[in-house]
Formats: structure tokens, C-alpha cells, sequence
């Protein structure tokens, strides 16, 4: 057991978490029972009709066992196809953690360094992005910009290459100093993904599908949108009451380093295992994989590498991403306190968060936030600021932030600070505390939405001016 994990075993026996904990090495040697993993097919039936997903295909692995492995729907509506657990979804921004791997796995083998700027590996960019550290770009805190929201990108059916990249890094300045703000940067991961061609000498797909095969990952692999991939669901969107096929990505959209990986149920087992061998990284490269960066006031943007670092009491973490390209969606979970990985795949543009939150309670009762009851509010005025900015009754008001937020460009601060989709607001029944606590030298307040009959959660973390850090949904 190396130094990180004797850390969540300490912190896991004095959590809620340590109920599931306790139940994971009970059960690590047999699957779910008829009825749980009933009950979970019966959720995501549920959501499924409710949010017009045509297909999705879940694994969990509880310590080194699979306890739930269930496909749903139709790989391809057209031909009537089944999913089956070899079919294969994009995977959108969960690929990022690959990503970073990768790049960790170079900087093991002394063939790079996480401080070295982009333009050692990448002179063509332009000066102003080239000094941001890889060590940056891959905790989204290099001040660089997107290529999404008036950033220059159009659609993901127009090819991204080297070439538009590096124009784009001339034509469009970094947005913030480097590590002083968080900023979710795709064209920071996907300029990643040419460094990682520069160092091996391979395309990023070959190079992640020669560490997927290392590691026994019978499918998983790097997408291709104009490619026939055998195998490969079809995206699909909800449009005017009828499934609609969603835009063709071009061959070198879909591909970047930011969200470009294709898998299938039957790689999580084997990416599980990799995530928890030593041979993958070395001690301090799997450290920094899911340390939250911290800024120079020591406050933390509550992303490592690849990860949404998260908690439900302010000790125990866990970690999880969703992904997104035109039309599917994924949720990866991971709780080292209780030994589960989760992958929910799907095809269509459901909320899968959520889903996949209430998933794992099926699997480990009280480990995420769907778990949490309402407590008392010792901070109404802080809760009315974040309910007005969640609602946008009127436009936001950066006096409202601390420093690492404050210093990005008004429309970057509407941006990243979520608001409740018109749905939501016109089903809202309340907004409602559910956890207040300590975390380094930030708290974090998670907010319960109910909105009809689905419930999503905001959380925000705030200072002792009660100065809001980051608000997110969770």
C-alpha cells in the first residue's frame, strides 16, 4: 500500500464512506444481488425515456471484482442494433485523464518535464501561449483560452488540425496569468496531444492504444469521425419529438488529446486495474494525477489532472469527470475510500451525472452526494448570492468572487459559473444546504436543485468573506 491509499484508509474509517468501504471487501467477491442490479435498470430505464437517451451501457468494479455490468437500448437505431458490452461510445472529456497519464508516464521516463514550456516541444504556437508548463495546461490553470464560446471554434464537423491550432494560439491572447486561474481549456489538452507526437514519434491515437493494450483493454481506442469503427454506437439528439443523428465530427476533431477516446464495458475491468497498478505510475506522478492545484493565496481550484477532485465531509476525496462530444455522454467515477470505478457511457445528451450518482448509491449507499440531508443555513445572505447567480436574476456581478475567479474576463466569469437551464427554472421547488464544510483553506457549500422531480446539485467554494472560489455543478 504506497502513501496515498494508507491515506484514504485513515480517512475512510472515520467517514460515511466507511459504511461502503466496509461493505466493498465484504462483497468484493461476488456481483451485485438479482435485485440491486434490478433496481438500477429500472433507473436508468427511467431516465433514459425521460431524457430520450437511446442507448447507454454501464460498468462497476467494486476493489478488483466487476459487481455490474448492464446495457441498454439500441447501438444504432437505424439497423435496430442492440448495444452489447462491446459496443463502443466516445467518450468526450474523460478522455483528459488518459491524456494526462500519458504525460505523466513520459515524465517518469525522463523524456520530458511537467515545467517545461509549450514551446520547447511546439515552437509554431505563438509566444504568449508558448510559456505555459505543461504542468499547467494539464490542470486547466494556464490562462490559455478555448476554442468553444467565442473562441474561434465553429462546429465539430470543421477539421481541427495543427495548422487552425496554431493559428488560433496567434490570433487569440491567454486569458489569465498562468496558475492563478482556473479556466477549462480544450485547446490546452489538445496542444497536449501534439506534445505527446513530438516526444514518442507516434500519432496520440497509436500511442494510447499501444497503453491501453499494455494494460489488457481489449477495444478502447482513439475515435475517428468520419472512420467506420466496427462496433462504434451512433450519436443521436432529441430534436422537435424525433431522434435526430447528430453532425459528423471531422476525422481530426474528434481525435484531439481533449476528448477523443472511444471505450467499451468491457474496458473499464482492465482500466481499473491500471488505474490501481503501480507499474502505471510512479508514486509521486500518481499523486500529482489527483492533487487538486493550488494557487499562490493556498487555495485549491478543485481539479487535478484529468479529475473533479470532490468530497462529501472535507476529508475523504473522490473523483469524477463527465465527457461530452455531439451526441454522447459519459460519467467516470472513482472512490478510492471504497474501491469503486464506475463507467456510464451513453448516446444522447442526458443528464449523466446525476444518473450515475444515483447508480453508485445502489452500489455504495452513502458516497455521493445524492446521499446528503438538508442542513441548517448559518449563511442565508451567501446562499441568496449563489441561488441569484444560479438563476441569473440579474447579470453577475464579479463582487461577488475571489481573486482566481474575478481575474478572468467578465464573459469568462459568466461562462464558467453554471446556470440553471430554463427547464429547471420554471419546475424550481427549492434550493436547499445539504453540506458546509472545511477544505484547505476554502469551505465548500453543496446546494441541493429540486426542480419537479430531478434533482442536481451546485457547489461552491467560498472564503472567509464568503467570496466565491469556483461554482460548479456536482
Amino acid at each position: 500500500m504506497n502513501r496515498r491509499e494508507m491515506m484514504f484508509a485513515t480517512l475512510a474509517a472515520a467517514t460515511p464512506l466507511a459504511s461502503c468501504a466496509s461493505a466493498a471487501k465484504a462483497s468484493a467477491r461476488q456481483a451485485m444481488s438479482p435485485s440491486a442490479s434490478s433496481e438500477v435498470s429500472d433507473i436508468v430505464e427511467e431516465v433514459m425515456a425521460q431524457e430520450h437517451i437511446p442507448a447507454a451501457s454501464v460498468c462497476a468494479v467494486l476493489g478488483d471484482q466487476t459487481v455490474l455490468s448492464q446495457t441498454h437500448g439500441k447501438a444504432s437505431l437505424i439497423f435496430d442494433a442492440p448495444v452489447t458490452s462491446s459496443t463502443l461510445f466516445a467518450i468526450g472529456s474523460v478522455s483528459k485523464h488518459v491524456t494526462a497519464i500519458a504525460v505523466l508516464r513520459l515524465a517518469d521516463q525522463g523524456r520530458l518535464s511537467l515545467d517545461a514550456p509549450l514551446s520547447h516541444f511546439l515552437p509554431e504556437v505563438s509566444p504568449e501561449w508558448g510559456t505555459r508548463t505543461l504542468r499547467h495546461i494539464l490542470s486547466h490553470v494556464s490562462g490559455l483560452p478555448d476554442y468553444f464560446n467565442g473562441f474561434g471554434f465553429s462546429s465539430f464537423d470543421r477539421p481541427v488540425t495543427r495548422e487552425t491550432m496554431y493559428e488560433l494560439t496567434r490570433n487569440i491572447p491567454p486569458i489569465a496569468p498562468p496558475g492563478e486561474a482556473f479556466f477549462y481549456s480544450n485547446a490546452g489538452y489538445t496542444l497536449i496531444g501534439y506534445v505527446i507526437e513530438e516526444v514518442t514519434g507516434e500519432s496520440y491515437a497509436d500511442h494510447i492504444e499501444k497503453l491501453f493494450r499494455e494494460y489488457g483493454l481489449p477495444h478502447a481506442r482513439g475515435d475517428d469521425g468520419q472512420a467506420v469503427i466496427k462496433n462504434r454506437a451512433d450519436g443521436y439528439k432529441w430534436q422537435d419529438g424525433k431522434y435526430m443523428r447528430s453532425v459528423q465530427m471531422a476525422s481530426t476533431t474528434s481525435a484531439v488529446a481533449a476528448g477523443g477516446l472511444l471505450m467499451t464495458a468491457e474496458d473499464i475491468p482492465g482500466w481499473s486495474a491500471a488505474l490501481a497498478s503501480s507499474s502505471l505510475l510512479s508514486d509521486e506522478s500518481r499523486e500529482l494525477l489527483y492533487e487538486s492545484w493550488v494557487y499562490p493565496t493556498g487555495r485549491s481550484s478543485g481539479y487535478s489532472m484529468g479529475w473533479r477532485t470532490d468530497t462529501l465531509d472535507g476529508k475523504t476525496p473522490f473523483y469524477h469527470h463527465t465527457g461530452f462530444v455531439p451526441d454522447y455522454t459519459t460519467l467516470h467515477l472513482r472512490q478510492p475510500a471504497t474501491g469503486l470505478e464506475m463507467m456510464v457511457m451513453s448516446t444522447g445528451n442526458g443528464d449523466i451525472q446525476d444518473l450515475g450518482f444515483r447508480i453508485a448509491e445502489k452500489i455504495c449507499p452513502q458516497s455521493t452526494p445524492m446521499s446528503l440531508k438538508e442542513i441548517p443555513d448559518g449563511n442565508p445572505d451567501l446562499t441568496a448570492t449563489i441561488s441569484d447567480i444560479a438563476l441569473r436574476s440579474t447579470p453577475v456581478d464579479s463582487g461577488y468572487f475571489a481573486k482566481e475567479l474575478r481575474i478572468l474576463p467578465a464573459f469568462v466569469q459568466d461562462y464558467v459559473t453554471p446556470k440553471l437551464s430554463e427547464a429547471q427554472r420554471e419546475n424550481l421547488q427549492s434550493i436547499t444546504l445539504v453540506q458546509d464544510t472545511r477544505q484547505g483553506k476554502d469551505w465548500w457549500r453543496r446546494y441541493r436543485v429540486l426542480a419537479g422531480n430531478k434533482i442536481s446539485h451546485l457547489i461552491a467554494a467560498y472564503d472567509e468573506q464568503g467570496k466565491i472560489g469556483f461554482l460548479r455543478r456536482a
